[in-house]
């Protein structure tokens, strides 16, 4: 949620002794609604608008005193997304990347997390609903 499902947790990062990394993961909504049309429907490009809101999220750690250096960005496939837009996304992370570009240095180069298992979207590509048929 990069924080936005509990105020106290950007704080409690930049305040911890030992600086660990943090994900910054883009979502809209929480659990009970981020599926809804109104949180999965993108105005623009998908990877621009996730994009957009991984670079307000990773200004906030910021701003909050999280070293850009411990970011991690991470897209949210499957959190707020259709399958759609979830391949989107996979198609074309360098989009994503490179509306981090303002932030510059440590956070346009972060490691980007894709957690992509066992998703819905991947039973709609494969045919197979149930992620145990997928396992290998």
């Amino acid at each position: 949620s990069g924080g936005s499902w509990d105020p106290k947790m950007l704080p409690t990062v930049a305040a911890l002794k030992q600086p660990l990394p943090y994900v910054v993961m883009h979502v809209r909504g929480d659990p009970s609604n981020m599926q809804s049309k109104s949180n999965t429907s993108y105005d623009g490009h998908v990877c621009d608008e996730v994009g957009d809101g991984l670079l307000a999220t990773a200004r906030k750690c910021i701003e909050e005193g999280i070293e850009p250096w411990r970011l991690w960005i991470d897209p949210g496939i499957g959190f707020a997304k259709t399958g759609r837009a979830n391949v989107e996304l996979l198609r074309d992370l360098p989009r994503v990347r490179s509306r981090l570009a303002p932030l510059g240095g440590a956070v346009v180069h972060a490691p980007m997390l894709i957690g992509a298992s066992r998703k819905r979207f991947l039973g709609e590509l494969t045919g197979q609903a149930e992620a145990s048929d997928r396992d290998v």
